[in-house]
């Protein structure tokens, strides 16, 4: 029969209750492991760099000002840049602009790992069309004769006058041309081509001038009292003592008396030859005029009257319909005086 040992059992309790905690643990110790593998890993935190701007509106008329806006973030010296221009700017800012052309403005800067960064914005300057003034002075001269041209312009890059050719964008020109002529000037600039327009008109001469043609540029136009209360129009010379005048044509020659300005003067007359059905004739007034001949037939460029003072004398020269009804000879008037009758002097 077998002995009991009495502590057979316990001591073998103990020994397999060592061994399972320990397999627990190392158990454990693989699952921890394992885990910490297959766990995804974090990456560091990384703050993005970047640069926004805003240029409202995008477009502009030249002259206009304009509100221009930035921000940035993580951003290592941030510049702008617009055509020659570069200038160092805060992370967030506006500022004002009003550039006289299209400009491209560029913001630029790196991130703190050395990338570069940039952002571009495009401002549109609506350019304006030149502006332009052409005169011509004076509209009307005899053949022969010149006037001047004149023009000014803004805002063109370059002129052209017909006739003329290339010009600079402001200046003046002398012409003198045997027949009426347009001249066109066109401006052109960054904002588009102008043009505009002037008439030259050239009159025949006088065959015979009244007086020495060098008073001709005193002459002034007057509205005098005629029969019957009715008004007319009538040139007046100033001229020297002195002064010839002759008769413009060959006709039939009187003298008389009048009043002109509330003035008394003595008058000659000469009516001429018309082709037309009424008589024409030219009529001289003024105070202090001598005349020997009277009511007698007188040749173109004959003397007909002196004056004995310095002062004006007053031409008419006029259409006789009969009946005492008489009305200005537009032609006549035209041929002498254009600068009165054209719209210049």
């Amino acid at each position: 029969m077998m002995k009991w040992n009495g502590d057979t059992g316990p001591t073998r309790s103990r020994s397999r209750s060592r061994i399972s905690l320990a397999v627990v643990i190392a158990l454990a110790a693989v699952a921890i492991a394992v885990f910490l593998i297959l766990k995804p890993q974090q990456e560091p935190s990384v703050t993005t760099a970047f640069i926004t701007a805003s240029v409202k509106p995008s477009t502009i008329h030249r002259g206009e000002v304009v509100v221009l806006r930035w921000q940035s973030d993580n951003v290592k010296e941030l510049y702008l840049t617009s055509g020659t221009d570069v200038r160092k700017l805060d992370s967030n800012g506006e500022t004002l602009v009003s550039p006289t052309e299209s400009t491209v403005f560029m913001f630029t800067g790196s991130d703190p790992s050395g990338r570069a960064l940039r952002k571009e914005i495009t401002l549109i300057v609506v350019q304006p069309l030149p502006s332009l003034l052409f005169t011509v002075e004076p509209t009307v001269v005899r053949k022969g004769g010149t006037a001047t041209l004149q023009w000014t312009s803004t805002d063109a890059t370059s002129v052209n006058i017909t006739e003329v050719g290339d010009v600079p964008v402001s200046g003046t020109t002398v012409v003198a041309v045997k027949e009426t002529t347009e001249y066109t000037i066109t401006a052109i600039g960054l904002g588009g081509a102008v043009t505009q327009t002037v008439r030259l008109t050239i009159l025949d001469s006088p065959s015979m001038f009244l007086v020495d043609p060098k008073f001709y540029h005193t002459a002034e136009l007057y509205t005098v009292m005629g029969i019957g209360g009715k008004s007319f129009q009538v040139v007046g010379v100033q001229v020297p003592k002195g002064t010839k005048v002759r008769s413009p044509w060959s006709g039939e020659f009187y003298h008389g008396w009048g009043s002109i300005m509330g003035q008394s003067t003595l008058g000659v007359t000469v009516e001429y030859p018309s082709v037309i059905n009424f008589q024409r004739g030219v009529s001289v007034d003024a105070v202090g005029l001598v005349f020997k001949k009277q009511d007698r037939m007188v040749a173109k460029g004959e003397i007909i009257a002196t004056t004995d003072r310095d002062g004006k004398i007053f031409i008419n020269f006029y259409m006789n319909l009969g009946d005492n009804i008489a009305s200005r000879d537009e032609a006549m008037f035209r041929l002498h005086f254009p600068q009165l009758f054209n719209g210049t002097k």
